[in-house]
């Protein structure tokens, strides 16, 4: 389980406008979103929970062994089966 003090979240405005987010795993097992400052409000939530569910899924430990696009569609078809209507 992820708690509130494992996961940093920074807004950075001079990221590519292409770019909603990037997660970093961190040495001490923690974790660094940077979310990017030029989306709205909602883009940026939407984001940040895209963020977690990668975090929740322990993607960063599986991405040698399916690659980050297996795992990128995976991690949309979850949040978008997640999402409230």
């Amino acid at each position: 389980m992820i708690l509130v003090d494992d996961v940093f979240v920074y807004l950075n405005g001079d990221m590519p406008t292409g770019a909603a987010e990037l997660v970093s795993p961190n040495p001490d097992g923690t974790y660094t979103i940077l979310l990017n400052g030029k989306l709205s409000q909602k883009k940026q939530v939407d984001a940040f929970w895209h963020a977690i569910q990668h975090i929740r899924n322990g993607d960063f430990e599986r991405v040698e062994r399916y690659g980050i696009q297996a795992i990128e569609s995976d991690a949309h078809e979850q949040l978008n089966k997640n999402r409230p209507s």
